[in-house]
């Protein structure tokens, strides 16, 4: 969370953040990388056309915020839930979004719950994944 912590105080949004774009260093450190739709945020929120975004929703649908999905607002909470998602499916194995699609194919996700199975954890962990994902 160091570095989410780190480019969010520099007001950089990752916008991509999922396993594959969270790397384990030989001492353990958890690195960010692929900043290739990371955006700097001109004040504490942005929409989607805001000037300094590409004017289109980016990243990966199962590990986007539903402000990303909607389209609407959003502000550096889309990384945090995003981290969520993406830790939640690292240590259970699967992910905590149920996903559909609408008639004219786009994606809509029905739910967004923890697994069941849950005792392999600290509550203290469960407990930020909930806040996370909320």
């Amino acid at each position: 969370m160091n570095a989410l912590e780190y480019i969010h105080k520099e007001n950089v949004v990752h916008r991509d953040i999922k396993p594959a774009n969270l790397f384990m260093t030989n001492d353990k450190t958890i690195k960010i990388g692929d900043f290739g739709v990371a955006a700097k945020m001109a004040g504490k929120r942005t929409s989607v056309n805001n000037a300094n975004f590409t004017g289109t929703v980016v990243g990966s649908p199962m590990f986007m915020s539903p402000e990303m999905i909607r389209e609407e607002e959003y502000d550096k909470k889309t990384d945090v839930f995003s981290m969520g998602i993406a830790m939640h499916e690292l240590c259970f194995f699967q992910s905590p979004k149920k996903a559909g699609l609408t008639p004219d194919g786009k994606i809509i996700f029905r739910d967004v719950a923890l697994v069941k199975n849950q005792n392999i954890y600290s509550n203290q962990l469960l407990t930020i994944l909930k806040a996370m994902i909320a």
